[in-house]
């Protein structure tokens, strides 16, 4: 581990250097504190220091000082050396930033002593910032655990819903196919056995029936693969997830597009996102999450009551998007709004919902650096407000 001495007595510097030679420290020695501050500045910097008060240019104190007003400095075990020995100075130094306060004359023993101990506490903090730093990365992976969990726990509530969409287009397709294979050998016989006059009409007739089939069953197919794509997109993992300039007016559709068999019972959807307002700086999958979370409560909100409809409503705040979804539900009490964002809480049964949606949500947010709030509406209903960054990095993406 390297170390630092600034000392600017030249014989206090001579015996210093010989006590460091000695002892075998990788060491660096200055004559002068506005040296000490440079090097100990450094990212690849010292992290032991020994410095006299009194130096020229700058001073052990101020050193200090400023050393620690910058977070990752405070790895930096410093200890300050002077002739002050009353309470008073031995404050002031600890106060300024010192780790360790040693008054002269000092006995070499003392100095490596205090020397060694202070190579124990950074050998210390750096094991304790690397646990430090595991448990931040293993925290990360169970939230995109939970996350993604959350995202299946949706597939399975909306599964029958997202199976009856897929069973009536592959039902039609199969009928029509059936159709055509039972009946298409009697199509050829009736056109082989007719007048060859009428031979040309009646292909015509069936030509133009055909192709009604045909586009019926094409645009089956398209709705097929389109709520299959809905599905891998939606149930992708988040491991190399990441914040890209996304379309905020894809997102949207995307998420309802995927909530679509529960929308189309008699829910009017109105969506008023200006065109000027496109590129957010977000993962927009995870958006696409909190979006379909928030349009099934709101769905499940509306189910006894008469009028049925849901806002998307967007409009620009400073450098945020602020997003208002509203809807016109049986609303949700003061005591329960306290608690909405808490993990595990739910107002459904077990089997209808998890109670991590909004808790999730509001986390995905503060990564975002946005903000997500709620509010009762005064006639009924609910309103929740999503406000996601504008700027990539203090870059205005053009609004």
């Amino acid at each position: 581990m390297k170390i630092l001495f600034a000392e600017d007595d030249l014989i206090s510097y001579q015996i210093l250097d010989s006590y460091f030679l000695k002892w075998g420290f990788e060491y660096i020695g200055v004559k002068n504190g506005r040296e000490a501050w440079n090097l100990l500045n450094r990212d690849d910097g010292p992290k032991i220091a020994i410095l006299d008060w009194m130096m020229p240019e700058m001073d052990g104190l101020d050193i200090c000082k400023k050393l620690r007003k910058k977070p990752h400095n405070n790895l930096i075990h410093i200890i300050l050396v002077t002739a002050k020995s009353d309470n008073a100075s031995i404050v002031e130094g600890l106060d300024a930033g010192a780790s360790d306060y040693i008054s002269k004359p000092y006995d070499p023993k003392i100095l490596k002593a205090r020397i060694d101990a202070g190579i124990r506490i950074i050998k210390m903090n750096q094991k304790l910032l690397k646990f430090l730093k595991e448990m931040e990365e293993l925290a990360q992976n169970r939230a995109n655990q939970l996350i993604h969990a959350d995202r299946l726990a949706t597939i399975g509530m909306l599964s029958s819903g997202i199976a009856h969409e897929i069973n009536n287009p592959t039902t039609f397709i199969s009928v029509n196919v059936q159709t055509l294979e039972e009946n298409w050998p009697i199509i050829h016989e009736v056109i082989q056995s007719a007048p060859e006059s009428e031979q040309k009409n009646i292909a015509l007739l069936i030509s133009m029936e055909m192709e009604n089939i045909f586009i019926n069953m094409k645009n089956g197919v398209v709705r097929i693969k389109s709520i299959v794509d809905s599905l891998k997109n939606y149930y992708k993992s988040d491991k190399n997830a990441k914040k890209e300039w996304a379309d905020i007016h894809d997102i949207i559709q995307e998420s309802l597009k995927f909530c679509h068999n529960k929308l189309k019972h008699n829910i009017q959807t109105i969506i008023q996102v200006p065109q000027n307002i496109s590129k957010v700086w977000v993962n927009a999958q995870e958006i696409e999450q909190i979006l379909v979370n928030l349009i099934l409560n709101a769905v499940d909100s509306m189910n006894t009551t008469q009028r049925k409809e849901l806002n998307i409503v967007g409009k620009v705040e400073k450098d945020f998007l602020v997003l208002q979804i509203r809807d016109t539900g049986v609303g949700i009490s003061d005591e329960n709004l306290k608690k909405i964002f808490n993990p595990f809480f739910t107002t459904k049964g077990s089997k209808e919902g998890t109670g991590m949606g909004l808790s999730i949500s509001k986390n995905i947010i503060e990564k975002h650096n946005g903000e997500i709030s709620v509010k009762q509406i005064a006639n009924g209903g609910t309103e929740f407000f999503i406000k996601l960054p504008l700027t990539n990095e203090g870059n205005h993406n053009g609004l």
